[in-house]
């Protein structure tokens, strides 16, 4: 039976993720409401207002 260290075994149990840290923390944070976020329709509304095509 082979004894593996820890150092060892965090490397090779951790998972390679997709994301930077920065992202991973954002995540974290959006998921427990600590970052405020607006809905689709609102960034919508923003981006119709900011490109002007809500005029008539």
């Amino acid at each position: 039976m082979e004894l593996v260290n820890e150092t060892k075994l965090n490397q090779t149990a951790r998972k390679d993720t997709f994301y930077t840290a920065e992202e991973l923390d954002l995540i974290y944070k959006m998921r427990n409401g600590l970052e405020e976020t607006v809905t689709h329709e609102e960034v919508m509304k923003n981006l119709k207002r900011v490109l002007k095509l809500d005029e008539n």
